[in-house]
């Protein structure tokens, strides 16, 4: 309607020849083109506007004209010819006379100097403004310039001034009647209550605003309430309302053709959804936020977005697109003059640089953010950085550059009264301390150092030198994966309670760096200092302390294959526990059952070279007569019941063959994951759990990689329903279980269902490649919400894309339908010949899923979907992968048309697919003419009894592929045959890791409580 009547304005005017009247309606076609974000047409208008007063010497409203125009530069992050413009709009006002106008261009300036980070000549500029109001009594712009001020106020941190200029604006608004604008003040109350986690009153700030303008009709100011209140509630972890209040205020814009407002809401959702971890809808909103910042040219948004994006890069090690996303917000910054933002970009960066140890590299992005945070006056950021490069220096062995940078960020820290910064940059000349060369005396120069920092920090009150609190703190660091921090106040509470004698607390701080290492994968650095605190311990006598460093230092020595020290201290740990009386720790007894003391240790060759033959051929092996190579094993312990209900005597089992690309696949697990336990019969021989799965694909991988061979773990689904760990108790009541104490009902189905997503989580923490979800995943309410929002929204770094179901679909919380998982994966292997493999992960169409608000997108539709025709089949790999709940005799359908679909753009690429659902142990390879076998399909059974073996050599596009399959028994024999491993070497660390925890799950159900 505006626009409509300021163009008919603009007729009247030009048919009248009323040529200034027709500059003033293009001024306020201008604004209202503004309005819209109609930048190009807005900056039209104003020119015209501008003209035509220049014409006719109309000094004011050319003025005016320049001011409008340099808004809509301003909004587009064009600040230089923004500055420029105010500048001549202010020399007009000024030489006129025109105050009210002065003012106006001084806010305007002090607006592009904000942008650029130019704090200091905002804050003058916007002074001005404020005085010359007030001397003129213009109560509606001396209010304006206050809210300026207020946000300049909050950019330097100075909250209580930010606070006082908010209010006295909000005052002076509330007066005057002028309700939009004291809405506006007090969402700049929103946001300086926020800045000091006062969420209370930030929330109810933000609530008054949003009331207002939704009052008044002000829809853009009610949604930029709702994004600060989405603000609040994230800082709470209000998750759901944050995301709830991000999802109207997204609304409300786009409903408003408001582009950069839908924009920032998308980005404010981002930051929601990287608060839980959800990258993957994260990336989307993201990316869509991009798109519209770039239709609007909005450089600053563009900047932003990359900014934020190089953040869920750098947590998913995808370091070069991370790299990438910086080095572009950094170009936007640079060239914007919004030298904050740059110096956050360079810090970024260069923890980015310094991750992939290019620590020369990183400290020349910290040395440049050290500059410029000096320029703009920046004390807390620039000794923040400060800190930051004396990590870095320390990397680099650059031990006094290190302590330098450390020694002026604690300066500057010490002028601002920053205690708490104080303390952390103490800590960190500590750490500095500790690692430079010993001059000779025993730790005199560290612990000196580090009392030094302790004693100084004292005479301020700050208190530091307390190990308990330390170690408290070291431990917070390391939970959140902050290692170098955790490291700092390890070696501190150690160095600390050394000083003071107290042995008991130095051998506590020695083994929690143990623990540190250990985590790290820094085995050696471990074993030292477990060894260290063992040593401290027996000072102490505290045995208790002295076995728990023991088993940390059997750990470290078990993964460095140390076996004589392991020996000598698993040994040493026994006659401890004997000695006071106590049994043996889980591991310590492993330990002791593998080195038994009265014989030599298992020698890995002692076997080789001597025939065996055996009486049992493990179950789902068929001996095909092509390979008859004599076992090299000791006769597998079978009962002779066993025997006899397979009738094979004195065969020879062939050993798995790795070829170019090799596959062990699991299927319809149905929560069998801690194997089988009966001991009669067959099952006897079924020992494996599917920890001892992971740790067989750990060393057939390891194999494989020696010879430039690509091997795959992957999963079809159904692994939920049939063992303990999903149906020990029963949800719709009626069965005995372990939370019969839960009086309601609710909480006993949340606790329920919790436990059942812990399995599931914990399944796909293994190093699976690929994984889709079967019906059982899918048809129950819970379950499948568990699955989106804890499993495969959680799924980070290299796993992320690992859990895939292209053709299913659920209704999430807010009842909008999203991918319950990733439709597909590309990626090139990094061992092998680097093959490009492109993988799917599909399931059958099923009803009963309707309930769950589950959908299964038929597979005749989705091989039509754009992401299968463009991101798919044009990505060109040298093998598809594709693995699905479906069965294999269903011919005719789903896999005869995924693969059909295939074939007409890759008519030789090899396609290996894996089924599931029957529970039978199933093959086809019927696919393609006979005599040019290029596909293959496996099904591999159920409940952990088979576990499936797909081997193939890739040969030219003309012939065939020669494909290998077997179905392995759950058998450590088995895997420890076929892998070449022995009972030391075999069990792995994420083999026994995922064991641990299914074993403590299965405790907390009860499932190992016997009951007759």
């Amino acid at each position: 309607q505006g626009e409509k009547a300021f163009l008919d304005a603009h007729a009247i005017h030009s048919r009248v020849g009323n040529i200034n009247g027709a500059a003033s309606a293009l001024c306020g076609l201008g604004e209202t083109y503004r309005s819209q974000t109609r930048c190009d047409e807005a900056e039209k208008a104003y020119l015209d506007s501008h003209a035509i007063h220049s014409r006719t010497g109309d000094d004011i409203g050319a003025a005016n004209a320049l001011n409008g125009l340099a808004n809509v530069y301003l909004f587009q992050s064009r600040a230089s010819e923004a500055k420029k413009v105010f500048m001549e709009a202010h020399a007009i006002h000024s030489r006129v006379g025109h105050n009210v106008g002065i003012a106006n261009a001084l806010n305007g300036l002090a607006k592009v100097y904000r942008l650029q980070s130019r704090t200091c000549e905002a804050e003058k500029a916007f002074l001005n403004a404020h005085t010359i109001h007030s001397r003129t009594g213009n109560d509606i712009g001396n209010a304006k310039a206050l809210t300026g001020l207020a946000n300049i106020y909050l950019l330097q941190s100075r909250t209580n001034e930010a606070e006082n200029a908010f209010l006295h604006a909000h005052a002076i608004h509330s007066r005057l009647g002028n309700s939009e604008c004291a809405a506006d003040a007090l969402h700049g109350l929103g946001e300086t209550y926020g800045s000091q986690s006062r969420c209370n009153e930030a929330e109810k700030a933000f609530q008054d605003s949003h009331a207002i303008y939704s009052r008044s009709g002000g829809e853009i100011g009610a949604a930029n309430a709702l994004n600060g209140l989405a603000k609040v509630y994230r800082s709470q972890s209000r998750n759901r309302e944050a995301e709830k209040a991000a999802r109207d205020a997204h609304a409300i814009y786009s409903r408003n053709g408001d582009d950069v407002g839908t924009a920032n809401a998308l980005k404010n959702l981002a930051d929601t959804y990287l608060s839980q971890s959800r990258n993957r809808e994260a990336e989307k909103a993201l990316l869509d936020a991009h798109a519209i910042y770039s239709r609007t040219g909005n450089d600053t948004g563009l900047a932003n977005v990359s900014f934020s994006l190089a953040k869920i890069y750098r947590s998913q090690s995808r370091n070069v697109q991370a790299e990438e996303a910086l080095l572009k917000a950094y170009g936007v910054y640079t060239s914007n003059g919004n030298f904050r933002r740059v110096g956050e970009t360079l810090y970024c960066l260069g923890n980015l640089l310094s991750q992939q140890g290019r620590n020369h590299d990183a400290a020349s992005v910290c040395s440049e953010a050290i500059d410029i945070y000096e320029n703009i006056g920046s004390a807390h950021e620039k000794a923040k950085l400060l800190l930051f490069l004396g990590h870095v220096h320390l990397g680099q062995r650059r031990f006094v550059d290190a302590e330098n940078a450390v020694n002026e960020a604690l300066a500057i820290y010490v002028s601002l009264g920053d205690e708490g910064n104080q303390r952390f940059a103490s800590l960190q000349l500590s750490f500095i301390a500790s690692y430079q060369p010993s001059t000779g005396c025993k730790n005199d120069s560290r612990v000196g150092t580090l009392l030094q920092a302790a004693e100084m920090l004292a005479q301020k009150g700050v208190v530091v030198n307390d190990p308990n609190w330390l170690g408290s703190l070291g431990q917070m660091y390391a939970q959140k994966a902050r290692y170098w921090e955790a490291e700092e106040n390890y070696c501190l509470a150690q160095a600390i309670c050394m000083s003071s004698g107290d042995a008991k607390g130095e051998a506590k701080a020695l083994r929690s760096l143990g623990d540190l290492y250990f985590g790290q994968n820094q085995c050696e650095l471990a074993e030292e200092h477990f060894g260290r605190a063992r040593a401290a311990y027996a000072l102490a006598s505290d045995d208790d302390g002295e076995a728990k460093a023991l088993d940390g230092l059997m750990l470290a020595l078990i993964v460095q294959l140390k076996l004589d020290d392991l020996r000598a201290f698993c040994t040493d740990a026994r006659k401890l526990y004997d000695r006071m009386g106590k049994p043996m720790s889980r591991l310590c007894a492993k330990m002791c059952e593998m080195l038994p003391e009265s014989e030599g240790l298992p020698d890995p060759q002692s076997h080789q070279g001597r025939e065996v033959k055996i009486g049992i051929l493990p179950i789902g092996w068929s001996l095909d007569g092509k390979d008859q190579t004599p076992l090299t094993l000791a006769e597998t312990p079978l009962s002779a019941a066993s025997k006899a209900v397979f009738g094979f005597a004195d065969q020879t089992l062939p050993k798995l063959e790795l070829q170019d690309v090799n596959f062990v696949h699991t299927s319809d697990i149905h929560s069998w994951y801690r194997g089988h336990h009966k001991a009669d019969d067959v099952s006897g021989y079924w020992d494996a759990n599917i920890g001892d799965v992971a740790s067989f694909v750990f060393h057939m991988k390891n194999k494989a990689e020696q010879r430039g061979q690509d091997l795959f773990f992957i999963n079809s689904g159904d692994d939920t329903h049939g063992g303990g760990l999903s149906d020990a108790s029963d949800p719709e009541g009626g069965k005995a279980c372990p939370f019969d104490a839960f009086v309601n009902r609710s909480v006993y189905l949340n606790l329920f269902f919790l436990l059942i997503h812990q399995a599931l989580a914990i399944h796909a923490s293994l190093p699976y490649d690929v994984m889709t979800p079967g019906n059982h995943e899918l048809e129950t309410r819970s379950i499948a919400r568990n699955l989106y929002y804890n499993v495969t929204s959680k799924l980070t770094g290299v796993d992320e894309y690992k859990f895939l179901a292209s053709n299913v679909f659920f209704k999430d919380d807010l009842d909008e339908e999203v991918r319950i998982a990733e439709p597909y994966r590309i990626w090139t292997t990094r061992n092998g010949k680097g093959r490009k493999v492109a993988a799917l992960g599909v399931s059958f169409e099923d009803d009963k899923t309707a309930a769950a608000g589950v959908r299964t997108q038929p597979i005749a539709d989705m091989v039509k979907e754009d992401w299968f025709v463009h991101d798919v089949l044009e990505s060109d790999p040298d093998l598809f992968l594709l693995v699905g709940h479906m069965s294999l005799s269903d011919k005719g359908d789903k896999w005869d048309v995924l693969r059909a679909a295939i074939r007409k753009k890759h008519p030789t690429t090899p396609i290996f697919m894996f089924g599931g659902h029957t529970h039978n142990c199933d093959c086809r390879m019927d696919f393609d003419p006979v005599g040019h076998a290029r596909s293959i399909a496996l099904e591999s059974g159920r409940y952990l009894e088979t576990v499936g073996w797909v081997s193939a050599t890739l040969t030219e596009p003309s012939k065939p592929l020669k494909f290998v399959r077997r179905y392995l028994d759950p058998s450590r024999e088995t895997f420890m045959r076929h892998s070449g491993a022995d009972k030391m070497s075999f069990d792995t660390e994420v083999g026994k890791e995922v064991m641990r925890k299914f074993d403590e799950l299965a405790v907390r159900m009860g499932l190992d409580e016997f009951y007759g």
